[in-house]
């Protein structure tokens, strides 16, 4: 009889521990529309720091990037403010802001390090118009399209199918 009430209750126990576990995975992974977020988050970084790193190759560049912002200055907003949501619903305020901060700062020091040649500032001026030029709704996708992966620690959510009656 004891065997059996000890059997029950290690699966009781295993039981909380992993529901804890998918708990914690669930609170930590990134929702579909944060991964958007640092999608274009990324993208905007990208831009931005190869506007500044460029300016030396020709002005095209930095005019570029400008437009850009100027076109999708809301939305990069919008997505900005989702980011920074995320990292405050996991640390709160003080600590959420510390880790959005971390965060893009680490993004601009990833594409500040890389080489500003003269090809490959042309390349990032063609995707800066063509940043500016799309609808906001395309900005993921133009950033998917170029191949842009930000850091998402924790991986996006797995997606749920609708149960079927």
């Amino acid at each position: 009889m004891l065997i059996g009430r000890g059997i029950a209750a290690t699966a009781l126990a295993v039981a909380i521990i992993c529901g804890g576990t998918q708990a914690a995975l669930a609170a930590s992974c990134w929702q579909a529309n944060e991964v958007s977020a640092a999608k274009v988050r990324d993208l905007q970084t990208r831009l931005m720091v190869a506007g500044l790193k460029c300016r030396m190759q020709g002005p095209e560049m930095l005019a570029a990037y400008n437009r850009f912002v100027v076109a999708h200055r809301a939305v990069i907003q919008q997505h900005n403010g989702t980011l920074r949501a995320r990292f405050i619903r996991l640390e709160g305020r003080s600590g959420g802001e510390r880790d959005y901060d971390r965060y893009t700062t680490a993004l601009a020091n990833a594409y500040g390090s890389t080489a500003a040649d003269r090809s490959a500032c042309a390349e990032l001026a063609g995707l800066a118009r063509r940043a500016a030029a799309v609808k906001a709704a395309d900005l993921v996708s133009l950033a998917e399209d170029y191949g842009l992966q930000p850091e998402m620690r924790g991986g996006s959510c797995p997606m749920r199918m609708a149960a079927s009656r």
